[in-house]
C-alpha cells in the first residue's frame, strides 16, 4: 500500500478535494495548499473528517519574492493555517540567503508562534551542491520542522531523479538533521527506495500513477 509516508501537494481547489478523499483512504498527515485554499481547505477537513495538517505554500513554486516580501498582502486566513511552507528565494548569494532564512525564521517565531510549523522549499533543482550546504548549515541554527525538496510535482528529470534526490540529501545531512520532505518527479520506484527514511511530498496525479507503478511491478 501506498500509505502514511505521502503529503500531498494540491495547488488548485479540484486537486485539494481529490487530495482530501486520497488523504482520508491512506492516512496522509499533511496536505500543502495555496494561500486563497486554506479556508476552503478547513471546512472540506472538517466535513470528511480528515487527521491531516494544512500548510500554506507561500511565494510558491519559484521564491520570486525575496524575505518579507513574501508576506505581503496575505490575508487573515493566511493565518488559519497549521503549517507554513515558504518557498525560499534561488539565484542569490549565499550571505543573502542566510539573510532571508534569518528574518522569516524570526519573523514566524516572534509574530506567529514560538512553536510554529514552518517548512522551507529550497528547490534544490536549482541550487549547486555549495549553496545546498549553505541552506543546511544555515537550518542547523535556525531549525525548521522540515524541509521540502521541490515545490512543483514535476521538474526537468535530469534535476530530480533517484540519484539526484539521493546526492541532495547526503549534501543536506552533512550538516542538518532537519526531516527532509522528498518531492521532484517522484514514482513508485523512488517512493519505494525512500519511503523508510523520508516523507514523499505528491501531487494527486503523481498518487495515481504510482498505483499503477505498483500494480504493473507486482
Amino acid at each position: 500500500m501506498i500509505g502514511s509516508s505521502i503529503e500531498l501537494i494540491a495547488p488548485t481547489e479540484k486537486e485539494l478535494k481529490e487530495a482530501d478523499k486520497i488523504a482520508s483512504s491512506i492516512g496522509c498527515r499533511t496536505i500543502y495548499v495555496a494561500p486563497n485554499l486554506v479556508q476552503i481547505a478547513g471546512v472540506a477537513r472538517n466535513l470528511s473528517g480528515g487527521k491531516y495538517a494544512i500548510y500554506v505554500m507561500v511565494d510558491s513554486p519559484k521564491g520570486s519574492k525575496y524575505g518579507m516580501d513574501k508576506f505581503k498582502g496575505t490575508s487573515t486566513d493566511f493565518f488559519l493555517a497549521d503549517g507554513y511552507d515558504i518557498t525560499l528565494t534561488p539565484g542569490r548569494s549565499n550571505h543573502e540567503t542566510i539573510q532571508e532564512i534569518v528574518s522569516i525564521h524570526s519573523f514566524m517565531k516572534q509574530m506567529i508562534s514560538p512553536h510554529v510549523d514552518v517548512c522551507y522549499t529550497i528547490n534544490a533543482s536549482m541550487r549547486t551542491d555549495e549553496q545546498l550546504e549553505c541552506l543546511a548549515k544555515t537550518f542547523y541554527s535556525n531549525p525548521p520542522t522540515k524541509i521540502k525538496m521541490e515545490s512543483s510535482p514535476t521538474v526537468q528529470p535530469t534535476k530530480a531523479n533517484l540519484e539526484v534526490h539521493k546526492n541532495n540529501i547526503k549534501t543536506i545531512r552533512n550538516f542538518c538533521t532537519a526531516p527532509l520532505v522528498v518531492s521532484g518527479n517522484i514514482n513508485y520506484n523512488i517512493y519505494d527506495e525512500l519511503r523508510s527514511s523520508y516523507k514523499i511530498a505528491i501531487s494527486t496525479k503523481q498518487y495515481e500513477q504510482m498505483k499503477k507503478q505498483k500494480e504493473v511491478k507486482k
